[in-house]
């Protein structure tokens, strides 16, 4: 009995010692938040102390210039107290983030990671936040490799300090699935991006903002994997439950009807998509800035559809604006930049302009490889462009050997049911009728129109591309009958 009792004694001493260090801790966790508070409000004050006439002299001051001012100002403001200085420069990168000012953002956010870091003690959760927030930044500039490497970090500390179920967790988790279509794995993405819609809408709600987001992936997954049905579908209800729960002009409201505008230009309904486009690019000008590239993006896009419905001035004026003001605000190396110079360059070969078309298809060529890699989509899609314009200019022999690497390439990537398998052996087989080598081009021909009829129908216009090509080959092998054939499955 007595050492019953000893053993209750020393669990009972235990329990307090155990309680009072967490009491002690807790009264840590709570002072050092008060302090952080405290600090980050005081330059906070500080920063917007700019305003005052007697701090800006009579001049307007941008919210751009105020960043500025304070970044300069943080190091030595709160050179005592790390943990607010991470928070300052937390709160400076993701402004400078939504500003699209993705290169100050990164600093900051770097710097605040840094500091938190050194603190020792208890690891903060806002690191997780912090790394999170720095893997997006990454991923936004196709800097694949990196940002999984942060998002891996914040992660693991999420799942340990908050568990699987929940929301910053899931968020992660969200952007690693995303992230998979930067490394050129379109059907893992699609996988787990579904397994994540899932998991937030029942842990979160389909209308949470967390949620939307992810679905908004899944749209644009489906989009890029050739699934167009069940892509507009999704998008459709998607952009009504944004519009409904985030209103009309929330940046994931407009993402979403932006997506929904290329998914029915892909569909070949011209007329809807160029409404939707036009209402996106008039709100997000409006809400983000003519220069933001979520504006860009828009744009691009309503251009595209522009060109299709021959409105070709409006077209050729609205991609050679967006180029310029790409290179201008985002860099050369920036993705949007780099679409940016393919739509322009694609645009000018159509209308057979090719000695302004083939340098920019070079330039962003090079660049789509050191960017991006030579086994990516968007290198792929490049090589086909630059074939086009050289099988266009008498350069057949010049342009075979980038059509056969980008068919095999989108075979292994996307595998032979997407509509991009098809449509690469169309313009293979193209380049083979220029070539004479006919027996050849029938065989790659026939499989196109096949691959495209149950991808996309027999009624997209890319499937009577494939069946013009079809025509053209039989008319240059000298087989009328067939010609005519194929002719009119193209009509």
């Amino acid at each position: 009995d007595a050492i019953t009792q000893r053993d209750r004694a020393d669990r009972e001493k235990s329990a307090a010692e155990a309680a009072s260090a967490e009491a002690l801790a807790e009264k840590t966790r709570a002072d050092r938040e008060a302090g952080k508070s405290k600090a980050a409000l005081a330059f906070v004050f500080d920063m917007f102390a700019s305003i005052d006439p007697n701090e800006s002299k009579g001049k307007d001051v941008t919210v751009r210039e105020m960043l500025d001012a304070a970044s300069q100002k943080v190091g030595a403001s709160l050179a005592s107290e790390p943990v607010a200085e991470a928070s300052v420069r937390e709160i400076l990168g993701e402004t400078y983030y939504k500003l699209d000012h993705v290169n100050d953002a990164e600093r900051q956010i770097r710097r605040a990671i840094e500091l938190l870091s050194s603190v020792p003690g208890e690891v903060d959760p806002e690191l997780y936040q912090y790394q999170h927030n720095l893997g997006a930044i990454l991923l936004s500039q196709g800097r694949a490799e990196e940002a999984e490497a942060m998002l891996k970090l914040a992660e693991k500390g999420r799942l340990e300090k908050f568990g699987e179920q929940s929301r910053d967790t899931l968020a992660t988790q969200s952007l690693l699935a995303t992230l998979l279509q930067s490394k050129n794995d379109w059907i893992g993405a699609e996988a787990a991006i579904r397994v994540l819609v899932e998991r937030q809408t029942l842990a979160l709600g389909a209308k949470d903002r967390e949620t939307i987001d992810t679905r908004a992936a899944l749209a644009n997954v489906l989009h890029m994997n050739g699934k167009l049905e069940e892509a507009e579908s999704v998008c459709r209800v998607l952009a009504a439950d944004a519009s409904s729960a985030l209103g009309e002009d929330d940046t994931f409201t407009l993402q979403a009807k932006s997506i929904h505008g290329s998914i029915l230009d892909e569909m070949g309904r011209y007329a809807d998509a160029e409404r939707v486009l036009r209402e996106v690019v008039a709100s997000k000008k409006r809400v983000l800035g003519d220069n933001h590239s979520g504006t860009l993006i828009s744009e691009n896009a309503l251009a595209i559809t522009l060109e299709t419905l021959k409105k070709f001035d409006d077209a050729e004026s609205m991609l050679r604006s967006i180029l310029a003001r790409a290179e201008e605000h985002l860099g050369p190396e920036h993705p949007q930049t780099l679409s940016s110079t393919n739509n322009l360059a694609q645009f000018l070969r159509n209308q057979k302009k090719y000695e302004e078309a083939e340098p920019l298809y070079r330039k962003a060529m090079a660049m789509d490889l050191k960017v991006h890699g030579e086994q990516s989509r968007q290198y792929f899609t490049a090589e086909v462009n630059l074939g086009l314009l050289l099988v266009a200019t008498d350069r057949a022999g010049e342009a075979l050997p980038l059509f056969e690497h980008a068919v095999k390439g989108i075979d292994a990537m996307l595998t032979t049911k997407h509509w991009m398998a098809g449509a690469g052996r169309t313009f293979l087989g193209e380049c083979l009728v220029s070539l004479k080598r006919y027996d050849e081009a029938e065989r790659i021909l026939l499989q196109s129109y096949e691959m495209l009829t149950e991808s996309l129908g027999a009624t997209h216009d890319r499937t009577k591309m494939a069946a013009s090509k079809i025509a053209v080959l039989y008319d240059a092998w000298e087989k009328p009958e067939e010609s005519a054939k194929w002719g009119a499955k193209a009509k």
